[in-house]
């Protein structure tokens, strides 16, 4: 249950809410941006684990889960209640770590500075939804 879960979790954050939806890469200037921001893993740790800092990003410009429409939703064979702190909580822990946009880099190393951000931003926006 917790793996699917989870699995639901990244479908809404990656905005593949669509049956069959295929995740495309990051833009390469995405890559270079946030690559100018980090040179080590402690540093994503640092702001995930205290976010109370100034955003990397403005909050305005995280696009992910900006056409999200607020309600129930059936996601696979599950259904899901999207609430806007849901919403609001995932964009602003993407803003803080300067992700505008939440997508794994798939072609490039799982163990990259922009992976690591992603799966940060993904398991704490995920332990918040999960605690409700």
């Amino acid at each position: 249950m917790f793996q699917d879960a989870l699995y639901v979790h990244i479908k809404i954050i990656w905005n593949l809410l669509e049956q069959k939806s295929i995740p495309g890469p990051p833009h390469p200037n995405t890559l270079t941006e946030f690559n100018s921001l980090f040179s080590d893993a402690a540093k994503i740790t640092q702001i995930v684990d205290n976010f109370h800092g100034s955003p990397l990003v403005p909050f305005k410009e995280v696009v992910s889960l900006k056409t999200l429409r607020l309600s129930q939703r059936k996601i696979g064979q599950g259904i899901v209640n999207l609430d806007n702190f849901f919403v609001e909580y995932t964009q602003a822990t993407l803003a803080c770590l300067g992700l505008r946009l939440w997508g794994p880099d798939l072609d490039g190393s799982p163990t990259s500075l922009y992976n690591e951000a992603c799966r940060q931003a993904a398991l704490k926006s995920f332990r918040q939804a999960a605690a409700g």
